[in-house]
């Protein structure tokens, strides 16, 4: 007689991470079709923001989110949730892709995309409140500061795993259960993340050195690249981010092996 099977699992970080670039690399193509028109109208708003709404110069670095900006970050949620729920149902239920229409906003979209808004709201407000902190504290609190970021970092992406099961099921699971699923692996996903953005860290640094590049041979050509090389770059960052959590929810949620 076999052993009651064990209600937690222990992630393998490494298989975790070939597991998520495999399936990037195999699937990318038809989900690109499903992206573009949304990656071009973000890269099209940032290049309108760019130009009308320049940032001030006297005060670089002061944070001063606009109106515009607002606009481009709900606009990149709402992007990122359409692209996330077609991912999820092709990757966990095998939904054709070519069967889904440009520019989706559908109601799971719309309830994926209420939940992450829910999800920054709980996690990474109170991790604005502590890097604020981190102004007004003596610099030995800096540590206690920054372990507390990360906490709070790792939660979000472990209650985040009720996102898919909307895609698969049009209801999420709670918070609690996400938390309880990928219990004792808090190390293990930190790892995972850690891996994944840095690969977001070159991704994005990569960007803006080619962007920066064009822009010293010819300024128009340094708008022109904002705007071009701006959509591969966006796409494998979302696409990364959402196959992060079409794995995790695989294997903690649905129990599949890497």
């Amino acid at each position: 007689m076999s052993p009651p099977t064990s209600p937690f699992r222990t992630m393998p970080i490494s298989k975790a991470m070939s597991h998520i670039l495999s399936g990037i690399k195999a699937h990318w193509r038809p989900m690109l079709n499903l992206a573009v028109p949304w990656l071009a109208l973000i890269a099209l708003i940032n290049i309108i923001g760019l130009q009308l709404f320049p940032h001030p110069k006297s005060s670089p670095l002061q944070l001063e989110l606009r109106w515009i900006d607002v606009v481009i970050i709900i606009l990149n949620l709402i992007a990122t949730s359409s692209v996330a729920v077609s991912w999820h149902q092709f990757i966990l239920r095998d939904v054709p892709l070519n069967t889904v229409k440009p520019f989706r906003v559908d109601k799971t979209v719309q309830t994926y995309f209420a939940r992450v808004v829910l999800i920054d709201v709980v996690c990474f407000v109170p991790l604005l409140i502590l890097v604020g902190m981190a102004e007004f504290l003596p610099a030995a609190f800096a540590p206690v500061i920054l372990a507390l970021v990360i906490q709070v970092g790792v939660a979000a992406y472990r209650i985040s795993l009720g996102l898919p099961a909307i895609a698969i099921n049009g209801t999420p699971i709670s918070m609690k259960q996400s938390f309880e699923k990928t219990a004792g692996n808090n190390w293990r996903i930190l790892g995972l993340l850690v891996i994944v953005h840095l690969i977001l860290a070159a991704v994005l640094l990569g960007y803006i050195f080619a962007v920066n590049f064009f822009q010293l041979l010819n300024p128009v050509m340094g708008l022109i690249s904002v705007f071009i090389l701006g959509i591969p770059a966006t796409f494998f960052n979302m696409l990364l981010l959402v196959s992060l959590l079409t794995s995790l929810y695989g294997f903690f949620i649905e129990r599949r092996d890497f």
